[in-house]
Formats: structure tokens, sequence, C-alpha cells
């Protein structure tokens, strides 16, 4: 992911939006930091996220944020 935008090509598929899902929410949800372990996920994150019409799950998504890892 360093040297490209999206994961194929030169604009967002279905693999961008596949992987978002994973990638997306806050360590204290998942309780990995693929953005410390993985820098270029935080320059791909910002662009998919600046994509017109991005929503953040959490817009999308009625209810409480869940916390499975309250210590991270």
């Amino acid at each position: 992911m360093k040297d490209r935008r999206f994961v194929v090509g030169n604009g967002p598929t279905v693999a961008d939006i596949s992987m978002i899902g994973y990638l997306i929410f806050p360590s204290e949800e998942t309780g990995y930091n693929f953005t410390q372990s993985h820098p270029a996920i935080q320059a791909w994150l910002g662009g998919v996220t600046a994509l017109p019409g991005w929503k953040p799950p959490y817009e999308l998504l009625p209810g409480q944020r869940l916390r499975l890892y309250p210590n991270t």
C-alpha cells in the first residue's frame, strides 16, 4: 500500500470498501493498531475517507460502540 493510493488501480474498488471494514475501527475496539504496525495504511485510509460521500461507520450504524478491548 505504500506505493499506491488504492488497493487496485487508480480509483476505489470493492477491494477498498471490503478492506476498510476491517481497518477503519479504532484500536480500542479491535485490539490491534494497524496504522502503527503498517504506516502506509494511514495514508490509504485518508484517501478512502476523503472520497465524496464517505461517511464513518458510526454515522451510518445506530447504537452504542462496543468496547471489546477497554485497556488498549
